[in-house]
């Protein structure tokens, strides 16, 4: 049957224009209770212009849409489809877009109880929850304060298909763009223009300017202003929200200029994490997530058309996450599909039809990450399967296709490294025929070097289920012109399954092909070629039976509330109990976990995860699994994951995500991974994490050790298992330390003076976070950060006050700049990475402080270095510590010589620094042998071998009285103190 359909695609899918436009028709199921209950009262119809908009829960809860449209007296009405679930799921209008003009037909609900109800089923109510503060689900949703009307049928009548309104070209073009800070009636954001400013423009790393760059491979940047502004909308929807503040900017001509408009909302007022129109150019975002690029790349790709990139089930849209349409807020760029919509990528010249058995081909895909591949190259290859039927929208057939391609760890796929998407073969579903086409992808495989699979396909019309095929993927091993490299290119061999192959027990495709080519038609969208394959011979190998011993298992916890009570742990955690607990705080978790006894771990190799927000993923890095779980400060609202490598044995790296539990935030529930596999990671979802899900692993175990150096890729350290993964050399003219190992991480990495800064002249950024200072000349008058090669997040830079001797000016005589503090720390989660002077002998300094990338700065206490001037020469922080505060002596008023005036006496407050990443998924680094900015130079990692000691001419006051006459001595104090002053001419 299969083949039959294909030849009829074969023979008329030249004929269809590339561009065709599938109108969409819908009719509401007549076993809905609320269309039963309306059907007795006055149907009415509309022809109107939709407003769709996707509203993104990355949770428990599937994605939904917010669609209204204004009626004809002038109201904003919320439109309600009848068996969706709240407006989600496959059953919805498919194809929908903001502006589309459509014939409805329905029925208005008159009852206020029914239309609460139905607005709290359209809303995440996880993240309802936690804005509704004591009060109920359906009074904080009957907030929104639009009519519902409840949909029948609905008959598209555009004649114009939408405008993705964005279309990269082979220059590089600037998105215009507004961001609106809105403080609605009365209610607090949590963020500034200038940090929104930081995060969003700049072109540097961490913001999303930076990664909009690196995924459209340059040729996308976004300029435009942040302005604040407040209002009272007289409904909390997302549209009418907008309306409010269009008509409050109405008269603005950047609000007018501008083709992207988003806005930053309180969390208490939007109750999504972030939303856009389906088309358009309007977006919306939760204030806690502003510094996320991830968040701006997806609402954005919604603004162009962009459907979620989903996993094999229909009702997976959040599955992808090697996708930045897939999860938040992990940074990833766009799939191939997605790529290939945005004009970032294309199909090569080749494409597999499956037609009469046998058959066999071998395909040579690109890294989607590389540029420029080799001619025969491809970033993406349609292999087509069958049409299908799909009579949920009335559509009619649908092209159905499976697109390969190849998730290289290079150019904009290096932030893959480290995962378990990282040099993997794709196979994904793509019901899609052309760049306009705005249907789901589906990740169905993900296909490991040296690999075979069978490939399952996804069957829209159910839910939890998928179909196999007969279709069988070998991805062969890298070539070896990559050895010690990452791939740039692999090789993929397409079969047909053999009758005596099960699912599982498959022998590698072996095929020698032979190829004939037909010209097609060649429409836009096409591929322009076809390749017919035959199969040849396949001999079976034979395959290795593994014995698995029982896994063992430790018994629960106690439960734990806070981070003092969190349990320690090296064994993997194979379980986690959830309890509600809130004697403070309704969100207040208590947890208990198990583990497994039988797995051992080396401590080498941690990492740490932190959750920052309500909703996100903190998953191991690809071979270690998860060994701790600790609460943060006094409540378990949010919390830490440690991670480590197994020694006995290895992880399979093949992911697979649980059930959400629980399924009520204060339920009691505890989830275990089955079979013999351990936890890895954890998804959350809701309102301060209210749902959790186990992402979990399986685990193989080995005869002997097994150390961590090439599942982690090190460059040095200790392997594990009482050995090295290698040694780092030295640069020459750097010391004989520099070059040095970080144990932590595996990396060989170099540490760094910055330019001196002194009044009037200061260091060039370095953006790496500095573990310690220099001081040089009269009084500390020049000063330098001494940085190691962790790369700092530019977009989260936040600026201390002028710290000096003393506050303010010491003398009422005194001019120039005025310190604030004599101590000042950084927020929690950043570190020392710039500073700068003020006044004579650089009286005043203040210093910038920001995130590090892939690192994680800890919150305890911090510690305090002893006092160090231009004597001392350069103070560093303890090992494994940076600086994230400084602190200047205050000066001694009654004192006729060593007074401290100047800041001349200096001490760091350092705190911890952890990695989130190791070996080469650390991108946040750089190496030794690395290109460094021009604005630092080598120097030694350590104190004592660096030679830092500059000490300048001593000109202080204690020389001026040593000097002084006997006749000068008699000076009153008053005097020598109004002379000191003086000389410095400036506090």
């Amino acid at each position: 049957q299969h083949t039959a359909m294909l030849r009829c695609l074969l023979l008329l899918g030249t004929l269809l224009p590339a561009a065709a436009r599938r109108p969409i028709s819908w009719q509401s199921p007549i076993v809905d209770l609320n269309l039963r209950r309306l059907a007795s009262g006055e149907q009415v119809q509309y022809t109107v212009q939709l407003n769709v908009l996707k509203t993104d829960n990355f949770g428990a809860e599937p994605p939904r849409l917010d669609i209204s449209f204004t009626d004809n007296k002038g109201s904003l009405n919320q439109v309600y489809i009848p068996g969706t679930d709240g407006n989600a799921g496959r059953y919805l209008p498919q194809g929908l877009y903001h502006g589309q003009w459509v014939n409805m037909t329905g029925y208005v609900e008159t009852a206020p109880p029914s239309a609460a109800s139905m607005k709290t089923g359209m809303v995440d109510k996880g993240l309802l929850a936690g804005m509704a503060a004591g009060a109920t689900l359906e009074s904080t949703a009957s907030r929104d304060k639009r009519p519902v009307f409840v949909l029948d049928h609905l008959e598209d009548v555009s004649s114009e298909p939408p405008d993705r309104r964005l279309t990269a070209s082979a220059t590089a073009s600037s998105l215009s763009v507004i961001v609106v800070l809105y403080t609605p009636c009365g209610q607090t954001l949590s963020t500034t223009a200038s940090q929104v400013e930081t995060a969003i423009f700049p072109d540097a790393l961490g913001s999303f300017n930076e990664a909009l760059g690196t995924c459209s491979r340059g040729k996308m940047s976004i300029a435009g202003p942040v302005i604040e502004l407040s209002g009272c909308p007289d409904s909390t929807d997302a549209w009418g929200t907008y309306l409010h503040i269009d008509s409050q900017l109405a008269s603005d001509a950047r609000w007018g200029d501008a083709v992207y408009r988003m806005i930053i909302l309180p969390s208490t007022w939007l109750a999504a994490i972030g939303l856009a129109t389906v088309g358009g150019g309007m977006s919306m975002y939760r204030d806690g997530y502003v510094q996320e690029p991830l968040v701006y790349l997806h609402e954005l790709g919604h603004n162009w058309l962009l459907h979620h990139a989903a996993g094999q089930f229909a009702n997976q849209e959040y599955a992808d996450t090697s996708s930045s349409m897939g999860y938040c807020c992990t940074m990833r760029c766009y799939n191939f599909i997605h790529s290939y919509q945005l004009s970032l990528a294309d199909f090569g010249d080749q494409e597999v039809w499956l037609t009469e058995p046998p058959w066999a081909t071998r395909i040579t895909l690109a890294a989607l990450g590389a540029e420029n591949p080799s001619p025969g190259h491809h970033y993406g290859v349609k292999v087509h399967t069958s049409t299908r039927s799909d009579t949920s929208d009335s559509q009619g057939d649908l092209p159905s296709y499976l697109v390969l391609s190849f998730r290289g760890a290079v150019g904009f796929d290096s932030y893959l490294r480290g995962t378990q998407y990282e040099n993997r073969v794709q196979v994904s579903h793509w019901d899609g025929d052309h760049k306009g086409d705005a249907q789901m992808s589906h990740l169905l495989h993900n296909i490991k070097l040296g690999e075979t699979v069978l490939v399952f396909d996804t069957t829209p019309s159910l839910t939890d289920a998928y179909a196999r095929t007969d279709l069988k993927i070998t991805v062969k091993e890298a070539s070896d012109d990559f050895a010690g490299k990452e791939p740039q290119y692999v090789e993929v061999l397409l079969c047909e399954r053999l009758a005596d192959e099960t699912d599982v027990a498959l022998y590698p495709c072996g095929a020698t092909t032979t190829t004939t080519t037909t010209e097609s038609a060649g429409n836009e969208g096409d591929t322009g070629t076809t390749m017919t394959v035959t199969l040849a011979a396949t001999t079976a190998t034979t395959t290795t039976t593994t014995t698995t011993l029982a896994p063992e298992f430790s018994s629960w916890t106690q439960y734990f509330t806070s981070a003092k009570t969190s349990p320690t742990s090296n064994q993997p955690i194979s379980g986690l109990g959830v309890m509600d607990y809130h004697p403070q705080s309704s969100w207040s978790k208590s947890f208990r976990l198990r583990y497994r006894t039988d797995i051992l771990t080396s401590d080498s190799s941690t990492t740490w995860l932190d959750l920052t927000a309500d909703i996100g993923e903190l998953i191991c890095q690809s071979g270690q699994v998860a060994t701790e779980m600790s609460c943060v400060a006094d409540d378990c609202t949010k919390f830490r994951l440690k991670c480590n490598s197994p020694t006995s044995g290895t992880m399979l790296q093949t992911p697979t995500q649980g059930q959400w539990f629980p399924e009520n935030p204060t339920d009691t529930a505890d989830s275990s991974c089955s079979g013999n596999s351990a936890v890895i990671g954890i998804r959350c979802a809701g309102a301060y994490c209210s749902s959790k899900s186990l992402i979990c692993d399986t685990y193989l175990p080995a005869a002997g050790c097994v150390n961590h150096c090439d599942a982690l890729k090190w460059q040095c350290g200790d392997d594990g298992c009482g050995g090295s993964c290698g040694s780092c050399g030295s640069c020459d003219g750097c010391g004989d330390s520099s070059g040095s190992c970080m144990l932590s991480v595996g990396r060989c990495m170099q540490t760094y003076a910055t330019q001196w800064s002194e009044s009037g002249l200061n260091m060039k950024k370095p953006d790496m976070v500095a573990k310690g200072m220099a001081c040089q000349s009269t009084r500390c008058e020049k000063v330098q950060l001494i940085v190691i090669g962790i790369m700092s997040d530019a977009s989260s830079v936040e600026i201390s006050p002028w710290l000096s001797d003393n506050v303010g000016h010491r003398y009422s005589w005194n001019s120039g700049e005025s310190a604030d503090a004599l101590i000042a720390d950084c927020e929690a989660g950043k570190a020392v990475s710039y500073l700068e002077c003020s006044g004579k002998h650089c009286d005043n300094i203040r210093f910038e402080c920001s995130t590090p990338l892939q690192w994680r700065v800890s919150s305890v206490e911090p510690q305090i270095t002893d006092w160090f001037s231009e004597e001392e020469g350069r103070m560093d922080c303890p090992e494994g510590m940076v600086i994230t505060g400084l602190e200047c002596q205050e000066v001694k008023v009654w004192c006729l010589w060593d007074c401290g005036d100047h800041c001349d006496n200096k001490r760091l407050r350092c705190s911890p620094i952890y990695p989130m990443a190791t070996g080469s998924a650390l991108l946040g680094v750089v190496d030794a042998a690395g290109e460094v900015s021009a604005a630092v130079t080598p120097v030694s990692h350590s104190v004592a071998a660096s030679g830092a000691n500059a000490s300048g001419a001593s000109d202080d006051f204690s020389w001026v009285i040593s000097s002084a006459s006997s006749t000068t001595m008699a000076l009153s104090l008053l005097a020598v103190l109004g002379l000191q002053s003086l000389m410095q001419g400036k506090d």
